[in-house]
């Protein structure tokens, strides 16, 4: 993994309000227990041009929203060397946060450095399997026409072909003849189980611009893939999926799974449900959600443009888990 330049200075660090709204985090019927956890991601990319270039400009979609859910922005900061002349910062339409950095030359070598503290929460079943635990139904909602629809309409990274239609159909009827009701949670669980017992996952078997289609018909993938076939599944089905960018502790890379807009049964309330299919399993405490959007292309955790020659880049995410405990919920 490149290191960053000692004299590298910051452009931006930021220590956020440790309190967690009541309305954000909610733990779902039937938890026990909550696992609560602290963790900080550090993303490096280190950038080798052939001849320097100018007029640099790196778009950055690494920094986490103040909340999501149960997870709490603690603290980030993000540090370039050499200096940059602009960092501009917004939010882009799928409500995720995106640096600029903008630099009128470079003699041929960049790096960026993005460190993010966040604390996380997650419900735990009476077995101390993670339940599925809500994130509010208005969260990050897409600026575009029609709202939470763009998580319904296929994209071209996401249409499925008969062969995905066929199967998002086949789990349907199955889900239906088991559960004998409108279980969403149970449709998405198997969807997701699909997904993981069919693809294997095997770096260098697709690239950034393979479609969910593709991968389900090589059979092969990493994660992005994974989550863009079972984006593709739900979405067949008519249900809002999205695609969502992160890190768990001891993986070097970054990671994706996807979130469901699912109405609980129980109580007639909808909220987004996040889901790993490579690891088959609900998101809990142990992962740190950064950014979302319809697919890969929307919250590409680094891209850019310059003038100049080839470049390398050499980037790596090392996520470190600072505190990990398990309480048990109070009965109400």
């Amino acid at each position: 993994m490149p290191g960053v330049a000692p004299a590298a200075p910051a452009v931006g660090t930021q220590q956020n309000d440790s309190g967690m709204p009541e309305r954000d985090c909610r733990l779902p019927a039937g938890a026990t227990r909550v696992r609560r956890c602290e963790m900080r991601a550090l993303h490096l990319s280190d950038y080798r041009y052939e001849r320097p270039p100018r007029d640099i400009v790196t778009y950055l979609r690494l920094i986490p929203p103040a909340m999501r859910g149960c997870q709490r922005l603690l603290a980030h900061s993000v540090t370039v060397a050499p200096l940059p002349h602009a960092d501009p910062r917004y939010t882009d339409d799928f409500g995720n946060s995106v640096v600029e950095i903008h630099l009128e030359r470079v003699d041929q070598h960049l790096t960026i450095a993005v460190s993010v503290t966040v604390a996380t929460a997650s419900a735990l079943g009476p077995d101390n399997a993670p339940l599925p635990t809500p994130i509010p139904a208005d969260t990050h909602l897409p600026r575009l026409e029609g709202g939470t629809a763009a998580y319904v309409a296929p994209t071209p990274m996401t249409a499925p072909d008969d062969a995905l239609r066929r199967v998002a159909d086949e789990v349907a009827r199955e889900v239906g003849r088991e559960v004998g009701r409108d279980d969403p949670f149970a449709l998405v669980a198997r969807l997701a189980d699909r997904v993981h017992d069919r693809m294997t996952f095997q770096s260098g078997a697709t690239i950034i611009g393979t479609t969910a289609a593709e991968a389900w018909a090589g059979g092969k993938g990493v994660c992005q893939d994974y989550t863009h076939v079972l984006c593709a599944l739900c979405r067949h089905l008519g249900i809002p999926a999205r695609y969502v960018s992160g890190c768990v502790p001891g993986e070097g890379v970054m990671h994706a799974w996807a979130e469901a807009l699912l109405t609980d049964p129980a109580t007639g309330e909808s909220a987004w449900y996040a889901i790993d299919p490579t690891y088959n399993q609900w998101v809990h405490a142990r992962y740190v959600s950064i950014a979302s959007g319809r697919d890969y292309h929307d919250i590409t955790p680094t891209s850019g443009r310059y003038f100049g020659g080839p470049n390398v880049l050499k980037h790596g995410t090392n996520t470190v888990l600072l505190s990990d405990r398990v309480e048990e919920v109070s009965p109400t």
